[in-house]
């Protein structure tokens, strides 16, 4: 088409992008949309498909994004009250790491009334916060030593940036 210049799509925010930044992203998807409508391109019934299916995935990631975090606070504040026990539910393999072995984890949360999410719930949480999170999330699978002759395979976080993502200074013990 001589004379018509399509504008570079902008960057592609990175999973940690801000709300704003989603928001803006959702707002100037439905005024391309309406565009498109306008020009004939794109049906009204599928403008409002487009639309609401994007203002639902826009929701439920930022209900996702709050669900980690209210997580990752409830095992740190377990580890804090001597709940979770290190060696059993917890190790801390290195300096500034925190190790988990989920499969014991969990139930304890659960008997307590800490959480109530299932283990694929948890599982799904934890590899979506490793995509929003990966300076947090280091590894969901690590092979990590809890005692001797004890090895499984566990969820490690960076407990410095873990601290700073839930606004606290740590509650796990470092070592």
């Amino acid at each position: 088409m001589e004379g018509t210049h399509v504008a570079a799509p902008p960057d592609v925010p990175s999973p940690e992008a801000p709300e704003a930044e989603c928001s803006a992203l959702v707002l100037q998807f439905q005024r391309v949309l309406a565009q498109l409508v306008r020009a004939g391109l794109v049906t009204r019934t599928t403008a409002s498909r487009l639309n609401r299916t994007v203002s639902q995935a826009s929701a439920r990631v930022e209900k996702e994004r709050g669900r980690l975090p209210h997580l990752l606070f409830a095992i740190q504040a377990a580890i804090a009250e001597g709940i979770l026990v290190e060696g059993v539910h917890y190790a801390v393999p290195e300096e500034h790491r925190l190790a988990l072995h989920l499969e014991k984890v969990i139930p304890e949360l659960q008997r307590l009334g800490r959480i109530s999410q299932h283990r694929r719930e948890v599982r799904h949480l934890v590899r979506q916060g490793r995509q929003l999170w990966p300076e947090v999330i280091l590894s969901c699978s690590a092979r990590v030593r809890f005692r001797p002759g004890d090895r499984r395979r566990a969820l490690v976080l960076a407990v410095p940036q873990l601290s700073e993502l839930l606004g606290r200074r740590p509650a796990v013990p470092v070592r």
